[in-house]
């Protein structure tokens, strides 16, 4: 081993020897127990609710990642919509991405496209006539999703009461609606 190598970690451990006695001089331990505190919430106490209402005031997130959760449809179909939201869904296009051996990136259902979340919610031949299925349960003209923001925020203008408009968010979240395809 050359001399360099032996000295380069003794020399990193001697400058953070010298660090960490100024970073702790302001600190004082008691006999106390440790506790967790949230600085952002005036009681202390660490909420997600509390999180996304400190990032929303400040403008930290993009209006695209801003997601209300329903309280009407089952959690994981809020999950589905919230991972929709931020374009985390594992499809085939995501996987090899990240180095994940699948078949082929083309669509199971259609063959036409690559396997995206567009394609899965949006383009797709086959989600096509799922929202056809979708509009004539709910008495609506036919729906065209171009863009999944369209998907997600579809019921926020549609004509109706808020009751309405929960229940056509309920099924156009709800993932279990492909039994509507004729």
């Amino acid at each position: 081993m050359s001399p360099t190598l032996t000295i380069f970690p003794l020399l990193v451990l001697s400058s953070h020897t010298s660090i960490c006695p100024r970073l702790l001089s302001n600190v004082s331990l008691t006999d106390e127990g440790d506790k967790w505190s949230w600085s952002l919430d005036s009681n202390g106490l660490f909420s997600v609710s509390g999180l996304r209402t400190c990032l929303v005031q400040n403008n930290q997130t993009a209006a695209a990642t801003v997601y209300s959760w329903n309280r009407w449809i089952p959690l994981k179909v809020n999950f589905l919509v919230w991972r929709l939201n931020l374009n985390r869904l594992s499809t085939r296009v995501s996987l090899l991405r990240r180095g994940v051996q699948v078949p082929s990136a083309l669509c199971e259902l259609c063959r036409d496209e690559e396997e995206s979340t567009e394609d899965v919610f949006c383009t797709c031949p086959f989600t096509q006539k799922v929202w056809d299925g979708i509009a004539r349960w709910c008495r609506l003209p036919a729906i065209y999703f171009f863009f999944l923001a369209w998907v997600i925020n579809y019921h926020v203008h549609v004509l109706g009461s808020k009751v309405w408009k929960q229940l056509i968010y309920s099924g156009l979240s709800n993932n279990d609606l492909v039994y509507l395809v004729e």
